[in-house]
C-alpha cells in the first residue's frame, strides 16, 4: 500500500484514503488456495450498479484479472485507484474460482 488504506472487517469494505486526485494508490490483496488441486480465480473491480460503470473504469483497475493458484499456496492481486474529482467512489472488488484443476 503506498498512500495507505484501511480493511473495515466488520463492514467487508477496504477503503483508500488521502489519496489526491488525479494520484495513484494500490494495495494488495492476498488470494489464498487452502484446497489439496490447483485453482483458476477471475478477479474484477465492478461498478455497484448499472448507471456507476462508466465513473470506475478510468477510476479502478485490477492486476492481473486472471491467476492459477496451485494448491496451499497465495498469490496477490494489485488494485490501483486514481480519482479523477473530490468525491466518493464505491466499486466491488470480486475474486471467483472458475475452475479447479486436477
Amino acid at each position: 500500500m503506498q498512500s495507505g488504506g484501511i480493511y473495515v472487517e466488520d463492514e467487508k469494505r477496504f477503503l483508500f484514503h488521502n489519496v489526491l486526485v488525479g494520484q495513484t494508490a494500490e494495495a494488495r490483496f492476498k488470494i489464498i488456495n487452502i484446497g489439496k488441486v490447483p485453482c483458476d480465480v477471475a478477479i474484477s473491480v465492478k461498478p455497484i450498479s448499472n448507471k456507476m460503470v462508466a465513473r470506475i473504469t478510468d477510476i479502478f483497475d485490477v492486476e492481473p484479472t486472471r491467476m492459477n493458484i496451485p494448491s496451499y499456496a497465495h498469490m496477490f492481486a494489485v488494485v490501483s485507484f486514481t480519482p479523477q474529482t473530490m468525491q466518493n467512489y464505491h466499486c466491488i472488488f470480486e475474486a471467483l474460482v472458475d475452475s479447479v484443476s486436477g
